[in-house]
């Protein structure tokens, strides 16, 4: 069974789908750390989903219930400030020129928001769970 597929059959349209995935990148030396475009193109893919995005949690975090249009400028700003505050960014030396950059990113989606995500954006996730008044059930593929 598909992750979607038990995420829609198993969970209530108010629970909470977690989704963590790691991005890998490289950066000048002097460079500092920061979201780039790969990361705002995949928190923009799993946040617009569904028929509530602006209800989604990592969405109400950053724009506290505004009606801001999904893929603007001042919409992918807020995803990128939400994101530099909440995700974990390691740099490791490369060589002279170089630096090596994972940034490990943390969303959140609303169950009724997921049933509507494509099965893509869970490939690669590090982990998937929901949050539901019970406790957080890990969901994967089998």
């Amino acid at each position: 069974m598909k992750i979607s597929d038990k995420i829609s059959t198993l969970f209530s349209p108010l629970d909470v789908v977690l989704i963590e995935k790691d991005f890998e990148l490289l950066i000048g030396k002097n460079e500092e750390p920061d979201i780039s475009d790969s990361i705002l193109d995949y928190a923009q893919e799993v946040l617009g989903a569904g028929e509530h995005p602006s209800r989604n949690p990592s969405c109400w975090q950053t724009f506290f219930g505004q009606d801001i249009e999904i893929g603007s400028k001042e919409w992918r700003e807020g995803i990128a400030n939400l994101l530099r505050l909440t995700s974990k960014h390691t740099v490791s030396e490369l060589d002279n020129e170089r630096n090596h950059l994972l940034v490990s990113v943390k969303l959140e989606v609303l169950v009724i928001n997921a049933k509507q995500l494509p099965e893509s954006v869970f490939h690669g996730a590090k982990c998937t769970s929901v949050q539901t008044p019970f406790g957080a059930f890990p969901v994967t593929a089998e």
